[in-house]
């Protein structure tokens, strides 16, 4: 991550984290993940402990969640409505939980 995105993520994206990242040396750009394991641009391997977006119950780019999606997106595009659908109940549900 250049230094001007870094500090564009840490102060409208997710302060803590940035913050977090910098303090342990993780403020730099990944470009490949699999399982655990993250890549940065000079080719260095880490373990990912911050563990973000699923990967810590899932891993980074699971082939059998990733088949699922290529096989969902080969039927077409989405259909808005039905999507439109599961907002509207997802939003009620929140509603019912407050």
């Amino acid at each position: 991550m250049t230094d001007s995105s870094f500090r564009a993520f840490g102060k409208h994206v997710n302060p803590a984290l940035a913050q977090f990242l910098s303090l342990s040396g993780r403020d730099q750009r990944f470009v490949r993940a699999h399982g655990c394991d993250l890549e940065s641009d000079d080719g260095e391997l880490y373990a990912d402990w911050v563990s973000g977006f699923g990967s810590l119950n899932l891993g980074h780019n699971p082939p059998a969640l990733l088949e699922a999606l290529k096989s969902h997106l080969a039927e077409g595009p989405p259909n808005l409505y039905v999507e439109a659908t599961m907002l509207d109940a997802a939003r009620r549900a929140v509603e019912l939980a407050a």
